[in-house]
């Protein structure tokens, strides 16, 4: 819960609510790619699929 009151989720809140950092288009632009970023990590975690890519790339063992 930490996460969404103090990540992007609060990030955006504040650029909606206080309008802070919201001109700026090099500024926008990065945060809404992290904020991609972010939901594509979490969405391929929660998924399983990195499981599957970790396990099959391990090495062999000696």
């Amino acid at each position: 819960m930490l996460g969404l009151a103090g990540g992007w989720p609060g990030a955006l809140l504040a650029q909606q609510l206080l309008r802070h950092k919201c001109s700026k288009a090099s500024f926008v632009a990065m945060f809404w790619f992290t904020a991609a970023a972010n939901v594509t990590m979490f969405i391929v975690w929660h998924s399983g699929l990195l499981t599957s890519v970790v396990v099959s790339s391990e090495l062999p063992r000696l």
